[in-house]
């Protein structure tokens, strides 16, 4: 073989590009591309082999006509195989495979002119599945599973020509759905939804580009509402929180600032009478906090300083003085 195509060679095997899969945790170029002054090279009959310096076969490639055509063999120093494939002038085609040192198959991928094209499939090196997923002329197509270290279903995305289009799903370890979200152009956009075992809502919340905002929502096991409040930038910033009996009536509700209890706090009785109302000041109660009977008339009256107890009055049900006022 002439020089020039020996040098043709080595730049198809340097330029030679393969697709992105998620979760595969190896590249086929890294079982094909040739590390410099690393290497010896022999030429039997077509096969280009390179050697690990201390002799043993690194790579084994077919050459004919100047390209790279046929099955190839990445080694181990052990002599366990690392990747095997197969090359029609230069470049993968059909099914391609990459090994763990002990010999557990770790990834099995598809390929059509260089690129991946077909069922795509990782492995732990327990044995267990660890992603699943189609492509299609190098892209990312349809449905793509993720599993866990003991090859459960932990994650279920939809992809459109590579791009995460449609809804994802979050399984839990028991296998049910802990949480969906949607996905536009590859960003998270809309309602996020948090589900309990029995699949029942439990916290609804928005996204907008891919960061959490708007209302969240949470439910109690009942379906009821059970809290409300304002989400800036994925945490409760600002607004005001508000927390429902299973009936849905309005139990409380407090004003957030910058993610704290400060302003405005009151309760309520189940049938909409005021219980207790005071205000909170960075987290911490501050200043008279008046609680009520059930008919309206005081129940008691604390006095908070830096969220201690400082002075309480408290009162009969019909608003009568009853302990007057003493220090706790």
């Amino acid at each position: 073989m002439e020089k020039n195509n020996w040098t043709s060679v080595f730049k198809v095997l340097r330029i030679m590009k393969y697709g992105p899969h998620i979760g595969l945790g190896i590249g086929l170029f890294l079982l094909l591309n040739f590390p410099q002054g690393q290497a010896a090279i022999l030429l039997e009959d077509g096969v280009y082999k390179e050697l690990y310096p201390t002799g043993e076969v690194r790579r084994r490639l077919t050459i004919k006509d100047g390209k790279l055509n046929g099955f190839f063999n990445t080694y181990f120093k052990n002599g366990k195989i690392l990747g095997e494939g197969l090359l029609t002038d230069g470049v993968l085609q059909d099914e391609a495979r990459g090994y763990y040192p002990d010999g557990k198959l770790r990834i099995d991928v598809h390929y059509n002119n260089g690129l991946l094209h077909g069922p795509a499939t990782s492995y732990s090196r327990n044995g267990h599945v660890k992603t699943e997923s189609s492509y299609e002329y190098g892209h990312l197509q349809g449905t793509m599973k993720e599993y866990d270290s003991k090859g459960r279903l932990k994650y279920e995305r939809q992809y459109k020509d590579g791009i995460e289009e449609g809804t994802f799903k979050h399984y839990a370890p028991e296998g049910y759905v802990a949480r969906t979200a949607e996905f536009v152009g590859g960003v998270q956009q809309g309602i996020i939804r948090e589900f309990d075992q029995a699949g029942q809502l439990r916290r609804a919340y928005e996204a907008k580009d891919g960061i959490p905002g708007g209302i969240v929502k949470e439910y109690a096991m009942s379906g009821r509402l059970r809290s409300a409040a304002t989400l800036q930038d994925g945490q409760i910033k600002e607004g005001v929180r508000e927390e429902f009996y299973p009936s849905g009536a309005l139990w409380r509700r407090v004003d957030i600032v910058d993610g704290k209890r400060h302003g405005l706090y009151e309760e309520y009785y189940e049938d909409g009478a005021l219980k207790t109302v005071g205000q909170f000041h960075h987290d911490q109660r501050e200043g008279a906090f008046n609680s009520y009977h059930p008919n309206g008339n005081p129940q008691s009256a604390t006095a908070y300083q830096k969220d201690q107890k400082v002075s309480i009055k408290l009162y009969d049900e019909f608003g009568n003085l009853d302990l007057g006022e003493f220090s706790p």
